[in-house]
C-alpha cells in the first residue's frame, strides 16, 4: 500500500486508509499492530 497524506483520496477517506493499514500491519506474533513513520 502506497500512503500519501496529501493525495485527495486519503483526504477524502482517511478512515478507509487506516482501516486498510491496520489489516496489512496485522501482526500475529505480537497480537496487534506495529506503525511506523
Amino acid at each position: 500500500m502506497e500512503f500519501d497524506p496529501f493525495s485527495e483520496d486519503f483526504f477524502n477517506g482517511s478512515y478507509e486508509t487506516y482501516r486498510r493499514m491496520r489489516e496489512e500491519a496485522r501482526s500475529t506474533t505480537a497480537n496487534g499492530t506495529t506503525s511506523t513513520r
